[in-house]
């Protein structure tokens, strides 16, 4: 067994759901067909949430991504994908889409609960996790200088997912700040 199905099968376990691209032939397929399928460059979350207009204001105010990709059925949307400097950060649905029994961690756990979270790079930690409170979101580890040499804090998103914000100290390695990306 290789490690694309030792992947998949841990995903499958798991309830994850992920979008893998093996190579640049697909990302450059998918951009230039407007596929929302395998375009980003490895892994890419799949969410689900609870107020689908509510999480895309929330992750465009907190960190700067951008609507790449909105699928609407009978005028309400049932698939969203969001950029992060050009490349697809994240997809989500809004629960029980299609029948589907999903909800967002929110609608079942306590926001503070600690599970896994998404480690992101911004430019300004302290800012960001200021947005993130002030758009709805929880502080659950305020903005410290932590001991592997990132400036780091812990926020939960309106859903209930956990996001790891970090900030470089480390001299010449690339940081973000979405306000100053460029548009692709």
């Amino acid at each position: 067994m290789n490690f694309f199905s030792v992947f998949l099968l841990a995903a499958s376990l798991t309830g994850a759901v992920v979008a893998i691209a093996s190579d640049d032939s697909q990302t450059q397929h998918a951009s230039t067909t407007g596929s929302p399928w395998l375009s980003s460059r490895l892994i890419t979350p799949h969410l689900t949430v609870k107020n689908v207009a509510a999480s895309k204001q929330f992750y465009t105010q907190t960190f700067g991504f951008k609507l790449r990709y909105e699928n609407l059925k009978d005028g309400l949307p049932v698939h969203v994908e969001m950029d992060y400097h050009g490349e697809l950060a994240l997809m989500f649905v809004p629960e029980n889409v299609g029948g589907r029994p999903t909800l967002a961690p929110i609608s079942f756990a306590d926001p503070r609960q600690h599970t896994a979270y998404f480690y992101i790079y911004v430019d300004d930690v302290d800012a960001v996790a200021a947005r993130a409170k002030a758009a709805g979101g929880v502080v659950l580890e305020t903005p410290r200088d932590a001991p592997w040499g990132d400036r780091f804090a812990l926020i939960a998103d309106i859903n209930g997912y956990h996001w790891g914000l970090a900030q470089t100290r480390e001299p010449g390695f690339p940081t973000f700040d979405p306000r100053k990306r460029s548009s692709k």
